[in-house]
């Protein structure tokens, strides 16, 4: 346990990173088992049991749900470029290291 609290002090300061992860994580997961569900339901209800009413619903989400989650790729992916912008570069460093040579 005393390891666990160690670890996790560490983890502080990018606390908000690392739950904006886990959310887009989330959220990722849930869209990719999306269109296999949406087929299920397709297949079951509309096609087997003749519900025809769901299947402008059930197409419109099937449709919907790459371009969500191309949108969730895009926001993490210009999320995480934001946080990788640093002003200290190999230039800014070179003089505290110019005398390891």
């Amino acid at each position: 346990m005393k390891g666990v609290r160690r670890i996790l002090g560490f983890m502080r300061p990018y606390k908000r990173p690392l739950i904006l992860a886990t959310i887009l994580t989330g959220g990722l997961t849930l869209i990719g088992m999306a269109p296999p569900l949406l087929m299920r339901r397709l297949v079951n209800d509309v096609a087997r049991q003749g519900r025809w009413g769901i299947l402008p619903v059930v197409t419109g989400l099937r449709l919907a749900a790459p371009p969500l989650r191309a949108a969730a790729n895009v926001a993490g992916t210009v999320r995480c470029a934001d946080r990788t912008r640093s002003t200290d570069t190999w230039e800014s460093r070179r003089p505290a290291v110019s005398g390891l040579h």
